[in-house]
C-alpha cells in the first residue's frame, strides 16, 4: 500500500493512528498545531485488558510500558455519614489497563520519526480535489 497519508492532531489517537498505517505500508506525516511538546495532557486512559494484549502484539506499546493493572471499579454516592469518601453502592469487576497520558503518549511517539512528525502546523483548510487527492493548507 503505496498511500500517502497526512493526520491532523499528533495525540495519542494520531499517534496510534499513524503507527497503524505506517505498519500497512503508508507514507504517513503527522501535523500538530502545538509547537511545544505535548506532556501531561491529562490524568489517565484506560482501556480494556485485551485491547492492551493486542496493542503489545501489533508493536504499538512496548512490552514494558508502565501501566497498572485495574481489577475492579467502585461507584459512590455522597454520604458522609457512612464514610468519609460516600457509600459504595456497587462495585463493577472489570479487567482493564490504566496508564498515564504521558507514559502512553511516549510510547506511541517513538514509534514516529521526527521528519514525519510536524509540530507548530495549524491546519487552516482541507479541499478535496477528487478520490485520491486532498490539500491541506496550512
Amino acid at each position: 500500500m503505496n498511500l500517502r497519508i497526512g493526520i491532523i492532531g499528533g495525540s495519542i489517537a494520531g499517534c496510534i493512528t499513524a503507527n497503524t498505517l505506517q505498519q500497512m505500508g503508508c507514507n504517513v506525516e503527522i501535523f500538530e498545531r502545538s509547537a511545544t511538546p505535548l506532556q501531561s495532557r491529562g490524568a489517565g486512559i484506560i482501556i480494556p485488558l485485551d485491547l492492551f494484549e493486542q496493542f503489545k502484539a501489533e508493536h504499538l506499546f512496548d512490552h514494558n510500558i508502565q501501566c497498572h493493572k485495574i481489577p475492579s471499579r467502585s461507584f459512590f454516592i455522597k454520604n458522609t455519614q457512612h464514610s468519609q469518601n460516600g457509600e459504595c453502592i456497587w462495585q463493577q469487576n472489570v479487567t482493564a489497563i490504566s496508564f498515564h497520558w504521558s507514559e502512553l503518549f511516549a510510547n506511541l511517539r517513538r514509534r514516529i520519526a521526527n521528519e514525519h512528525y510536524h509540530s507548530g502546523v495549524e491546519v487552516t483548510d482541507i479541499d478535496i480535489k477528487d478520490e485520491k487527492t486532498t490539500q491541506l493548507t496550512f
